[in-house]
């Protein structure tokens, strides 16, 4: 039992390292919210221009859902590439 708590306790330490040093894919949320945040842009704006209400596009910031696939290729085009439509799989 102790190695395999030690084991756990290994990976999930090199898993947030990698994650901090950007070797690790970011979940497609937070690729979205530092898009957005690296724009200077302000959330309101963003649901705009992918034509979605402002609570839904908190609840894909937060990842509690996913959008649906057209929206999904909408926010790739829009981010130019940063959030592809594959991170949300």
């Amino acid at each position: 039992m102790w190695r395999y708590s030690k084991h756990k306790i290994a990976f999930a330490a090199r898993k947030r390292l990698c994650y901090s040093l950007g070797m690790e894919n970011k979940p497609a949320h937070v690729a979205l919210a530092e898009h957005i945040r690296a724009q200077g842009m302000k959330k309101q704006d963003f649901a705009k221009m992918v034509g979605v209400r402002n609570d839904h596009l908190s609840r894909w910031l937060a990842g509690k859902v996913r959008p649906e696939r057209p929206t999904r290729m909408l926010i790739a085009l829009v981010t130019e590439g940063a959030v592809p439509t594959e991170a949300w799989e």
